[in-house]
């Protein structure tokens, strides 16, 4: 194999195929990259058997061939380089690395030992935005369960329909929902669980600008293409809670109230709050507060604007639990609706219907 590329389109693909290598003592060769040359490309593929990524680099194949390398080393090496143009090429499963200043030699291992990564050619398949996919990864997130106490919380619900893909998350404290519009892609309704580790590589891989994502998803596994890149994860195996049942439909009060205002007095107060993330809030027609206490600290208690319907009343939840909703809300509004010192509460924007978090007071937790 012997290649000429650009160091910087082939240092960002070694460097996103690293972070999907694993550290196996009975298989070394996890944590090696695969280099494959032919036509006009290299692929540099990685997997720790629960996740890979195939990512195509543009190049110039002088012959084709392969080699597998420590990703850790090739990248370490490649930070650096200054020298814009890099060949690589392969002898005897080593890799050498030859710049206009520089020449390294890497000793590989034989890329015959390398798991093959799965190619689903076969099943239900649709196609939506990789910003709006990634966005919506970024808002349900941080409900995903942080235990694999429950296999099936310690990732995210997919619910594909005609119309819509929806995205839900729980630890059983706190519920987040996204739901986004899809072309016209007919055909059953079907749903998968994505792990938390892919969730995260997918939210730091998709790309900000517009453009398609392509999910392909049959029996255990699932893919996703994009860019010149392919993901493939293994799905968590279970089925995921009727959530649906948890999400209140009637409330004792609604309170309206600027979202940027009430994160930062919320962020203020929590600041003497216990070892628990208690903060405890009081809404009235009249006056609204947030306030903490620490007995070892000090107590704090902050005024806010806000708007009441309904009940007045006193409510204590986890702080950060509370900011991770508010915080992925789209819009300058947050409306938060009530069920009493027990029940869920739902923060929703009033503007837009698309997103919805469910979380317990802090009495239930």
């Amino acid at each position: 194999m012997k290649l000429l590329c650009t160091r910087n389109n082939i240092r960002d693909a070694l460097q996103l195929a690293e972070r999907f290598t694993g550290k196996n003592l009975t298989l070394p060769i996890l944590s090696n990259i695969l280099l494959e040359a032919d036509d006009k490309k290299v692929r540099c593929v990685a997997t720790n058997l629960e996740i890979g990524v195939e990512i195509s680099v543009s190049c110039k194949v002088i012959k084709e061939g392969s080699v597998t390398i420590p990703g850790k080393v090739i990248n370490t090496l490649l930070q650096s380089i200054d020298d814009e143009a890099v060949t690589l090429e392969e002898k005897d499963n080593a890799l050498t690395v030859k710049t206009d200043s520089s020449h390294f030699s890497i000793q590989g291992i034989p890329p015959k030992d390398f798991p093959l990564l799965p190619k689903i050619k076969k099943g239900r398949e649709f196609s939506i935005s990789s910003q709006e996919l990634k966005n919506a990864l970024g808002q349900v997130a941080p409900a995903v369960a942080a235990s694999d106490f429950r296999p099936e919380l310690a990732g995210i619900f997919f619910k594909k329909d005609a119309k819509s893909l929806t995205l839900a998350a729980t630890d059983s404290f706190r519920l987040a929902e996204k739901t986004l519009a899809l072309k016209s892609y007919p055909g059953d309704s079907y749903s998968f669980i994505l792990p938390s580790r892919t969730v995260q590589e997918l939210m730091r891989t998709l790309p900000d600008t517009d453009g398609e994502v392509l999910i392909r998803e049959s029996e255990s596994q699932v893919f996703f293409e994009f860019d010149g890149i392919y993901i493939v994860s293994r799905l968590i195996d279970g089925n995921y809670p009727d959530y649906a049942a948890i999400i209140p439909k009637e409330f004792a009060a609604h309170v309206s109230l600027g979202r940027d205002e009430l994160i930062k007095k919320i962020k203020a107060a929590a600041v003497l709050a216990s070892k628990l993330n208690d903060i405890s809030f009081y809404f009235s027609s009249s006056e609204s507060f947030v306030e903490a206490s620490n007995a070892e600290v000090g107590k704090s208690k902050i005024v806010f604007s806000s708007k009441i319907k309904g009940k007045e009343g006193r409510v204590s939840f986890n702080f950060r639990y509370l900011l991770d909703g508010l915080e992925s809300l789209s819009g300058d509004e947050a409306l938060i609706s009530l069920n009493g010192d027990s029940g869920p509460a739902l923060i929703r924007d009033p503007n837009n219907s698309s997103f919805q978090y469910v979380v317990m007071p802090i009495r239930n937790v």
